[in-house]
């Protein structure tokens, strides 16, 4: 899923969400009653519904606790720009013991 189609769904209000779940989960039922009495399949289709269905959950309860990855994603990248890496030093080249006997 996109992370714009993500977003869109942050930005939704929780009744919204609540509605949307409903709506999907419905389509799930009369998908298991076409499989049932058409024959039909839903293959792919039931797995994202249920994994949207999932990803709404998951927003809001993030709602509900008042924590949401989008408001702290900007805070995040702000601390990871402002600390620099430190250089690494280059490794010594380590040499065999043969090439130390023929120095020898």
């Amino acid at each position: 899923m996109k992370k714009s189609e993500k977003n869109s769904l942050r930005e939704k209000t929780p009744d919204e969400l609540r509605g949307l779940v409903a709506e999907l989960r419905d389509s799930m039922l009369k998908g298991r009653f076409a499989v049932a009495l058409e024959g039909k399949t839903m293959g792919v289709k039931y797995r994202a519904q249920r994994r949207q269905i999932a990803r709404i959950s998951t927003i809001l309860s993030q709602k509900a606790a008042g924590t949401s990855p989008a408001a702290a994603a900007p805070a995040a990248a702000k601390a990871t720009k402002t600390a620099q890496p430190a250089a690494k030093k280059p490794a010594a080249a380590k040499k065999s013991p043969a090439a130390e006997k023929a120095k020898a």
